[in-house]
């Protein structure tokens, strides 16, 4: 089947994709960042009967407690990305992720199995 045919992709997507020769750092850096994040609010938002991710994202002890658990603990157990990436950044990306209420993402889903993701 071959790869897919990125250059059929609008430009602006094209940016966006890289092929590299070592997927790990990159793989580590979802894994720490999303996943870690992940499994860090659904346990408390479950506890306090939160039923979305971004409704917890709007709870003023989670959020503030995930981005802080993200600057300090998680963000700096990740290697330096080859390409550079900036990891505060790719982390104030994922919370804008998180907080998009069409995505409906629910506790509920990350709580379940949630060791496998780690």
């Amino acid at each position: 089947q071959g790869r897919p045919e990125f250059e059929k992709l609008d430009p602006a997507l094209q940016a966006n994709i890289a092929f590299v020769d070592d997927v790990a750092p990159y793989e580590l850096m979802k894994i720490r960042i999303l996943n870690g994040g992940h499994a860090a609010l659904c346990y408390p938002s479950a506890l306090l009967g939160v039923e979305f991710v971004h409704n917890s994202m709007e709870h003023p002890v989670i959020s503030q407690f995930l981005d802080t658990l993200e600057r300090t603990e998680l963000i700096p157990t990740v290697p330096a990305i080859p390409d550079g990436t900036d990891l505060p950044s790719y982390w104030d990306i994922i919370a804008e992720r998180f907080a998009n209420p069409t995505i409906d993402d629910t506790i509920a889903r990350n709580c379940y199995d949630g060791a496998s993701r780690q």
